[in-house]
């Protein structure tokens, strides 16, 4: 299982979600780790933003494989920012 970090590290937040690939897919799924509960991940619980799925958390949101790290940093900003999060 491959895995990476998405950080937005602005204006005062700190905040992360951390993608894992699927298996035979070409395509990563973003979560809030359950144990990494905080603001962040309680403010998403709230708003309903994602699907909790056991043992890893909150999938928020899901991206291609053909990206770079940049652009993955780019969809986690605009994700946070199209909800109001940031």
């Amino acid at each position: 299982m491959f895995k990476e970090r998405g950080i937005y590290y602005e204006d005062g937040y700190d905040l992360e979600v951390t993608a894992y690939k699927r298996i035979n897919e070409p395509v990563w799924d973003a979560y809030i780790l359950h144990y990494e509960v905080n603001d962040f991940y309680k403010k998403v619980e709230e708003m309903k933003l994602g699907e909790y799925i056991d043992n890893h958390g909150i999938m928020v949101y899901s991206f291609s494989n053909d990206i770079d790290d940049g652009e993955a940093r780019i969809i986690f900003e605009k994700w946070l920012k199209k909800n109001r999060i940031v």
